[in-house]
């Protein structure tokens, strides 16, 4: 990482394109990006001033007043064409190393936010953190459909239609959980094997993404939950001391998660739908931490990569053949 603190980034035209230029003022080291659209340019800005300010113009201190576009969504060939000019933008005067060294920063930093955040239509998934919200999407496909049969406004066509996803809820978020932690820390089962920890990675995610009583149970939650309900589709039942432990479901968004104890049983009822918002939350802030920590940028790309680059053999596996 460069050194930023000498370094100067100004729009100095606009028309017929926009140009930006990177200055060091102590030596006149300068280097000239011409940008082919307005999208280009805001997308620079908003890489740019994550590090540092951005100016309007060659000499006044006028901040750049501009629209900023992060870097995500469809926008995977205006970000690889920004990434090329920034690796090969030739100076207009004799440019010291730090300018360069800047400008190969944030050409990398743009390599992996497209890798991570933008749409590549030719890939199975097309884009890989919005698969986290595809899975959030189908959650809210859940609690929607159950409010709606609850206030009359949909039509049952089944008596099974009013199950309302209390055990299903639990088992898309843990799912995605399980995805999440995994990206963030940088460990999978396919980089692993034997010596992965879902756990770990579940429990740091939580301590670090979830707020209130959630944080305080992590490997509690992700054992009774994750490896009750997602494997037997019935919670966990637990023993500790003389006390049994007990996993309870609600759906109603009126009540909240709590714990009641009675005749040697700790019953935790966890509010399914406040258990998928706070999952939501917890992804929300992590997204925001992804798009600014370049650790956490690697450590998803390494985990993203094992993934797709798994694939299982099963020529010769008559079981599944």
């Amino acid at each position: 990482m460069s050194t930023n603190e000498n370094l100067r980034v100004s729009l100095i035209q606009t028309d017929p394109k926009n140009i930006m230029r990177f200055s060091e003022p102590l030596t006149n080291g300068e280097v000239d990006i011409s940008l082919d659209n307005e999208l280009q340019t805001k997308m620079l800005a908003w890489l740019v001033n994550k590090r540092l300010p951005v100016y309007q113009g060659i000499q006044i201190e006028i901040s750049y007043t501009g629209e900023q576009t992060p870097i995500e969504g469809n926008r995977t060939a205006d970000v690889l064409k920004l990434i090329k000019r920034l690796r090969k933008a030739k100076p207009c005067r004799d440019v010291c190393t730090i300018v360069r060294e800047f400008m190969l920063d944030l050409a990398a930093e743009a390599e992996r936010l497209e890798y991570i955040f933008c749409t590549h239509e030719d890939d199975f998934i097309k884009n890989r953190f919005g698969w986290l919200f595809d899975l959030m999407n189908d959650i809210q496909t859940l609690v929607d459909g159950f409010a709606g049969f609850k206030n009359n406004k949909i039509g049952s066509s089944s008596p099974r239609s009013l199950g309302g996803g209390n055990l299903a809820i639990p088992i898309l978020v843990c799912t995605g959980l399980e995805l999440v932690s995994a990206l963030r820390a940088g460990k999978t089962k396919y980089l692993y094997d034997k010596q992965y920890e879902p756990e770990e990675n579940v429990n740091a995610f939580i301590s670090i993404y979830f707020d209130g009583n959630l944080k305080r149970m992590p490997r509690l939650l992700w054992d009774g939950v994750r490896n009750g309900v997602d494997h037997l589709f019935i919670p966990k039942t637990m023993q500790c001391n003389q006390n049994r432990i007990r996993f309870n479901f609600r759906l109603d968004e009126g009540l909240r998660s709590d714990v009641d104890q009675f005749q040697g049983i700790f019953q935790i009822s966890i509010a399914s739908v406040k258990f998928y918002e706070a999952f939501n939350k917890a992804v929300e802030k992590y997204r925001k931490d992804l798009t600014e920590k370049e650790g956490l940028q690697r450590d998803f790309i390494k985990a993203w990569s094992s993934i797709e680059a798994h694939n299982q053999n099963i020529s010769n596996n008559d079981a599944k053949l």
